[in-house]
């Protein structure tokens, strides 16, 4: 496992090869923004990226063009992988995973997989490139998994709320005991049409997760100078997430395309809802972008 760093004047910012996960996100007065997972008892992690699934397939199996194949866990399999370094400057690291014979076993596909993490002032741009580089269809989910520190000062956690960039009417996902959809969803109104307080018992059953929400969201505190702001056009859903039933002092601001199976139902990858599907020689990018005020 190697650490690389990448800095402005503005923001410090470390990022691991082992799945290409965000480590440390600093501001120049020393302030860390992103969860470090080292309490215990807590999550270990601090921003996994989720590649070729978001949370997970129903009894670890998906079938693909007649055939079964096991792709146990949450997430995916990027996340536990090394990347390359594929570019490197000042302000500017590029990371990148194909298909081995690792990934082949669960994912039969060729595949490229780039995480670029660029500075510009105060802001973090976190762009996913992939590229099928096989002769068939390739079918896949993607997902950030950022877990930023709350609160980020000498404030309670109830402090915070996320405060959409306009007016809008998400829809929250039913998601069982499991972690599977039951392909129901419940309106979640916010308050005044935008915010949404933090409380650790919005964390006490499942994860939140929303559709047709604004694509841009603050994490902030009107007794507080700190903020993030997540940018994510292009993602379809929105989760939130801490360990359940505990006062973790974080959140995770999940931008995700792609989402777990219905309960009960083994996936077909080649009518799986929200997949996004590439051509052979076809290649896409989702961006977020962090501003860390």
């Amino acid at each position: 496992m190697a650490l690389y760093t990448i800095q402005n004047e503005f923001l410090t910012v470390t990022v691991c090869d082992k799945g290409a996960e965000l480590h440390s996100v600093k501001t120049a007065d020393g302030c860390e923004y992103l969860w470090q997972g080292q309490t215990p008892g807590l999550w270990k992690d601090r921003a996994p990226v989720l590649f070729p699934i978001c949370g997970q397939v129903f009894g670890g199996i998906y079938t693909w063009e007649g055939k079964t194949y096991e792709l146990g866990g949450h997430h995916g399999f990027a996340r536990r992988m090394t990347f390359r370094v594929t570019q490197t400057s000042a302000d500017c690291l590029r990371l990148t995973l194909t298909a081995n014979e690792e990934s082949r076993r669960v994912y039969p596909f060729e595949f490229s997989l780039s995480l670029c993490y660029r500075l510009k002032e105060n802001r973090l741009f976190c762009t996913a490139e992939i590229e099928n580089m096989g002769t068939g269809v390739m079918p896949f989910s993607f997902g950030l998994h950022p877990g930023f520190n709350v609160p980020l000062d000498d404030t309670a956690f109830e402090d915070w709320q996320l405060t959409f960039s306009q007016v809008c009417a998400p829809r929250e996902l039913v998601i069982n005991e499991d972690g599977f959809l039951t392909g129901e969803f419940i309106p979640r109104p916010l308050v005044e049409g935008r915010i949404l307080p933090l409380s650790h018992s919005l964390f006490d059953i499942n994860s939140p997760f929303y559709k047709e929400m604004a694509d841009t969201v603050r994490l902030e505190s009107s007794k507080s100078p700190r903020s993030v702001t997540l940018s994510y056009p292009g993602f379809l859903y929105l989760g939130l997430w801490h360990d359940e039933k505990t006062e973790a002092p974080y959140v995770c601001i999940e931008p995700w395309y792609g989402m777990a199976s219905l309960q009960g139902v083994t996936d077909d990858f080649a009518t799986k809802e929200d997949m996004i599907t590439l051509k052979s020689g076809e290649k896409t990018a989702l961006e977020c972008v962090f501003t860390i005020e």
